[in-house]
């Protein structure tokens, strides 16, 4: 059996319940997140998101108008028919590839 070390964090009630919610949706446990989220850290080498200053979490449209226009930057680079999400998961999966080969996996 794997050794484990406990890990205690205080968080506010209505977070927890959010994000169990939508852990329970994609068919995970909050251990599960945890874990995931700490192996992602490690892979990227930091927080494994995007973080920014000057836009409140709560607003969504202005974080979306935002994104939106550096995305428009690139449109004219950029074929027609990039998948945004396919080559992040491919950037992702490379990263945890060279990882674990680092781990000797």
């Amino acid at each position: 059996m794997t050794q484990t070390s406990l890990l205690q964090v205080r968080i506010e009630p209505s977070l927890k319940e959010q994000a169990e919610k939508l852990f329970h949706e994609i068919g995970i446990d909050t251990a599960s997140a945890v874990r995931m989220f700490f192996k992602q850290a490690i892979v990227f080498g930091g927080i494994p998101f995007n973080i920014h200053v000057g836009i409140p979490q709560t607003d969504r449209k202005a974080e979306a108008k935002l994104a939106f226009q550096r995305l428009q930057k690139y449109k004219k680079i950029l074929p027609a028919d990039f998948d945004y999400k396919k080559e992040l998961e491919s950037i992702r999966n490379e990263k945890y590839e060279k990882y674990e080969n680092s781990r000797g996996h």
